[in-house]
């Protein structure tokens, strides 16, 4: 029997195919695992963008909904200049007083009504200011969200309903 005549494959060639094997599977799962990822931020984004619409779809129909003279600020910001930023919006509504402001402990923007508390964007929201330019009656809001260590701030100004007597009648 002559040893040098069968056909077969090599320890060198079982070598290189299985380390070319090794390198294609390790491409493959790197791209794998980039394709989670970016899902992933994406996913964060849009869930962010979700709570931005949510938050300025309630703020915004809270405020145009209501006369000036049912709005109200209180907590100003030390050091704050033109126009003076307060740390609380108040809306009186039916009856009932809605209190928004910044909760430190979840870091979220709270809605306080009748001793019950509503979290929005919990563990998002890292600073909100309000203001009122008393000449037009505009209603600034600023809120800072964070997320994946970025900030987002969303500002807005919106006008509320004149009361009567701005109107004339």
């Amino acid at each position: 029997m002559d040893i040098k005549k069968d056909d077969g494959f090599t320890l060198l060639e079982v070598i290189i195919s299985i380390t070319i094997i090794t390198l294609i599977l390790g491409v493959l799962f790197n791209i794998n695992l980039a394709g989670f990822r970016f899902f992933n931020i994406n996913q964060r984004n849009v869930e962010l963008s979700q709570l931005v619409s949510v938050i300025t779809a309630n703020l915004d129909s809270k405020i145009r909904a209501r006369d000036i003279n049912q709005i109200e600020l209180e907590g100003k910001i030390t050091g704050s200049s033109n126009p003076e930023k307060f740390q609380r919006l108040i809306i009186e509504y039916d009856g009932n007083k809605y209190k928004y402001y910044h909760d430190n402990n979840n870091n979220s923007l709270a809605i306080e009504n009748n001793g019950g508390t509503r979290y929005l964007a919990e563990e998002n929201i890292k600073n909100v200011t309000f203001s009122i330019d008393s000449a037009t009656a505009l209603v600034r809001y600023t809120i800072v969200l964070e997320n994946e260590n970025k900030e987002f701030e969303i500002s807005n100004k919106i006008f509320p309903r004149r009361s009567l007597e701005d109107t004339g009648n």
